[in-house]
């Protein structure tokens, strides 16, 4: 079909009237000889069998038609810019990929340009992974706290060191057109970083590199009759300033092409819109050594391929001292190269011709020869529209038929309305598929909807005689046919087909979803899929990103991920990089007390602002970072005049210029009801602020045994989770849990208690929410009984690293098929969302109830969904939602959790019925956490 000529040969002898009439007539004289003898042109029978014969023959040849002609749809349905495929179908996505390699980063920042397209922002870039120390954190397996300072363990052990892997460090060495200060370049750049990140990593630094001049002297020697001195000038200080910072070499996909670059071999990488990059810069170590090493041994064979050029004399160099401490790269003649160049007062160049007569050229002159870096534009590929062609056109046999016959007269007799009758299946089959073959271009589609996949239309055209003959019917046969032209299955194996194309299939059916939506996230991926193949190591916490629809369209539900605007409270899913939750890392200049001059609240009390005196830079401090507040001396209303201290709290800005710090009193409600305790206390000189000190902490899970124990070994028990706290999803089979008691279970008046018992994970059931334990290897201890269990904690001893390469899935329990084994639906969604996710990154997979199930569960999938959309209302800086989702996460705790007076409020009357309800039904930690509530932990669940 796409090239006819040699078809039609092939086809022709099946398909030309004269041999399919022959054929008709063989096939009547075979099976109907006997009863039909008389096929003479005057039989009405023949009449018409010539009638269909014509008909099928002309729909054969339709389908012979140049396969380019038969996808170009009409010229109102055509879309500027795309072919007969959307042009994000072509080679430069379909066969390019997203960032993910550093190389693969060089090559797309290399790319970036300006707004206006005029110049490239960078001449060369380096990714250098960051070392150990770059965030770096501790955890105290004794309190078992993190912080930011080395903690000194109260039982003498030693803290366990962690850095945050993945963080790199990016060195850009701007353009001549370009630099660190360049409007343009910083936009592109931000947003470049925030759409192409990959999963897991991020560049925690940005250093733009310094340059430092090369000065160089040259004496040349010109060939004899050699006279474009301003040329020869221009060529000098072109490749001498390529030698000594090479560019990027770029071409367009039709010049390599024509060099025998494989189109996989062109379409490598990212997408790029300014010149396939074929050869990068060499690898700068901008970060190391204080010097500039300019290796030019062979600078002057470079001369020497210049034509005009006889002879190099003499040449040196020598550089300016570069910025110490700072990265830095090769400048040739410094910020205007070609004045230094020419100027006779430094290490210029001098041209000398065959005579001895020395020459040179103005600078206006020179620069004029210099031949601007071009900014090249890679067009998208796409296969252009051929000739659009009317095959669903269809002229009814009827029509055909000799005014002698009388089918065209109205009205109609009874035999000529038989006659009609008679002839519309053949009529309505050879109308259906000349639909069909019009419907090619929907049926190859990428981007698809509905389910209509076969040929559907009415054969005679409105107010003809046919149309009129079967009016008394007509609409409901058209609605039959319509019906028919609908196929669910055949549309799903048309996707599952086209999917094939890029090396994926469609989703199992194993979750309750309907059928309108299993096939619209279906469509969806399939229209969008090498959007999403291009971006699917790319993450961006504030929307939902390819990877998530990609996990989607496995997994066969979440069709509104793939609309336009999306509800961050209403996705079907979440997925939560847990290094996104991760506090800003502080500046250690304010590890140390800091004693603010003022301290004032707005008028609202909505904020409290903290001035410090000139001496005290906050320029370090940063929007999101975490910092203490102690009031020495205590609140000043008890006996105990310990200090007293409000942890973690979230700086909200910072004023450089006030050289003060807020703290909204919404973010952080430890405030609530000591604004007024603070300023008293900075009147009296007695309030001062530092880095926070502790910034998590990790969770006491009430002792709670499952109601059937019945499947347990006799030496294990099954753990169960109160609604009121999350379940530790990152537990894994062999992990130690330590079994503590709240009071010794042998003494009596004895508060601290010795007792513990350690336990051994044997298995894990997320979706019912329990654990199973056996005790540790060891163990003299026997489990608590039952009856006793509220007298009992447990927590987890092991100190893993949770936030580097590790991702959180959040899932409702009420997509679990409600028929079938659960157990294996988990399996199968387990490997569906493994099989997204790049090897190194470890997915934790948390399954939440739905509401419907337990109102007063703050665990519920929609209670989730409420803390992750405020996170996202805060651009995901550090805020309450964020410790929110640390805490729903089995994370850790915000630090202001302590137990005891001196740390937490003693409940009033309204606090304590807020908490627990009026008849002490209820249990509502977040009112505990809002107002500081002092609790005890054997209270944890009511009575």
């Amino acid at each position: 079909m796409s090239n006819p000529r040699k078809l039609l040969p092939v086809v022709k002898e099946y398909i030309l009237f004269d041999g399919l009439y022959a054929r008709a007539k063989q096939a009547i004289a075979t099976y109907g000889g006997k009863v039909w003898t008389d096929t003479g042109e005057h039989d009405p029978g023949v009449t018409l069998m010539e009638g269909f014969c014509y008909s099928i023959s002309d729909l054969a040849y339709r389908n012979t038609l140049p396969l380019t002609d038969l996808l170009t749809v009409p010229t109102a349905d055509k879309t500027d810019g795309d072919g007969i495929f959307p042009a994000n179908f072509g080679p430069q996505m379909a066969l390019t990929s997203g960032p993910i390699t550093a190389k693969d980063y060089r090559r797309a920042l290399l790319d970036l340009t300006d707004s206006t397209g005029r110049y490239y922002l960078f001449r060369n870039v380096q990714l250098v992974q960051q070392l150990p120390g770059d965030y770096q954190y501790y955890y105290d397996t004794y309190s078992r706290e993190w912080s930011f300072v080395l903690p000194q363990p109260a039982d003498g052990s030693t803290p366990v060191a962690y850095y945050l892997r993945g963080n790199y460090a990016l060195y850009l060495e701007p353009s001549r057109d370009s630099s660190k200060d360049d409007p343009e370049a910083q936009a592109a750049l931000k947003d470049f970083l925030a759409n192409n990140r990959n999963l897991g990593e991020a560049i925690s630094q940005t250093i733009w590199v310094e340059p430092c001049a090369i000065y160089l002297s040259l004496t040349v020697e010109l060939e004899e009759g050699a006279l474009d001195v301003a040329g020869i000038m221009a060529e000098i200080y072109t490749a001498t300033d390529d030698y000594i910072s090479p560019k990027a070499r770029r071409y367009v996909a039709g010049d390599l092409a024509a060099q025998g670059v494989t189109s996989e071999g062109i379409y490598h990488g990212p997408n790029l819109q300014h010149g396939w990059i074929t050869e990068l810069p060499p690898e700068v170590k901008y970060s190391q050594g204080d010097d500039v090493a300019v290796d030019l041994s062979h600078l002057p064979n470079v001369l020497l391929a210049i034509d005009g050029i006889k002879n190099v004399q003499s040449f040196s160099y020598w550089s300016s001292s570069p910025s110490k401490g700072c990265a830095h790269y090769p400048l040739l003649w410094w910020s205007n190269p070609i004045y230094y160049m020419l100027d006779e007062g430094h290490d210029h160049v001098v041209l000398i011709t065959a005579g001895g007569e020395h020459v040179s050229a103005t600078q206006a002159e020179i620069e004029a020869r210099i031949a601007p870096t071009p900014v090249l534009s890679n067009l998208p590929v796409v296969m252009p529209y051929g000739r659009s062609r009317d095959v669903a056109q269809y002229h009814p046999v009827s029509d055909k038929i000799p005014p002698c016959y009388g089918l065209q007269q109205f009205p109609a007799t009874q035999s000529q309305q038989q006659l009609y009758q008679f002839l519309l299946p053949f009529e309505q089959v050879m109308a259906n598929a000349c639909q069909q073959l019009a419907k090619l271009p929907q049926l190859l589609a990428f981007e698809r909807s509905g389910s209509s996949v076969w040929g559907e239309q009415w054969p005679y055209a409105q107010g003809s005689t046919g149309d009129q003959i079967h009016a008394e019917y007509a609409a409901a046969l058209k609605a039959q046919i319509q019906t028919h032209a609908d196929d669910y299955d055949q549309e799903l194996a048309i996707l599952n087909h086209l999917l094939g194309y890029f090396g994926t299939q469609g989703a199992a059916r194993m979750l309750d979803t309907t059928a309108d939506e299993f096939l619209a996230v279906e469509q969806n991926y399939l229209g969008k899929i090498t959007d999403l193949a291009y971006h699917r190591d790319n993450i961006r916490p504030d929307e939902v990103s390819a990877l998530q629809k990609r996990i989607a369209a496995r997994l066969g539900f979440g069709a509104n991920l793939f609309g336009g605007y999306v509800d961050m409270s209403q996705l079907p899913f979440y997925l939560i990089e847990h290094r996104a939750l991760l506090p800003v890392q502080p500046s250690n200049l304010y590890d140390a007390p800091i004693y603010p001059v003022k301290v004032t609240t707005s008028a609202d009390q909505s904020m409290l602002t903290v001035v410090q005196a000139p001496s005290v830079s906050l320029s370090e401090l940063l929007a999101g970072q975490l910092v203490d507040l102690t009031l020495v001396g205590g609140l000043g209303e008890r006996d105990d005049e310990s200090d007293y201290t409000l942890n973690a709290l979230i700086v909200d800005q910072v004023d450089i210029e006030a050289n003060s710090f807020s703290l909204s009193v919404e973010a952080n409600p430890e405030l609530n009801g000591n604004l007024a305790r603070i300023v008293d206390a900075q009147t009296a000189n007695k309030l001062y602020w530092k880095n926070c000190q502790i910034w998590l902490q990790d969770i006491d899970y009430p002792l709670v045994y499952a109601g059937d124990q019945g499947s347990a070994p006799t030496d294990a028990r099954v753990l169960g989770i109160y609604g009121s706290f999350p379940y530790p999803a990152m537990l894994r089979q062999g992990d130690t849990l330590v079994i503590n008691a709240i009071h010794d279970p042998d003494a009596v008046d004895v508060v601290d208690s010795s007792w513990q018992l350690a336990v051994t994970v044997k298995s894990l059931d997320g979706v019912a929410g329990s654990i199973t334990v056996v005790k540790a290897d060891g163990e003299g201890n026997d489990f608590p009984d039952a009856s006793d269990a509220t007298n009992y904690y447990w927590y987890i001893k092991n100190d893993f690293d949770r936030f580097s390469f590790v991702v959180s899935m959040v899932l409702n329990k009420a997509i679990l098929p409600l028929q079938g084994d659960v157990y294996t639906t988990e399996k199968w969604i387990r490997q569906c969302v493994q099989a997204e996710i790049p090897a190194h990154v470890s997915v934790v997979i948390h399954w939440l109830s739905d509401v419907s199930d337990d109102a007063s569960n703050p665990f519920s999938f929609q209670s989730f969904a409420q803390s992750y959309a405020m996170w996202q209302k805060a651009d995901t800086a550090p805020s309450t939602a964020t410790y929110q989702l640390l805490w729903q996460l089995a994370l850790g705790l915000l630090p202001t959790r302590l137990i005891g007076i001196g740390a937490m409020v003693v409940a009033n009357s309204d606090q304590r019925t807020d908490v627990i309800g009026a008849d002490g039904s209820e249990w509502n930690v977040d009112v505990i956490v809002s107002d500081s509530l002092f609790f005890v932990p054997k209270t944890y669940v009511p009575s």
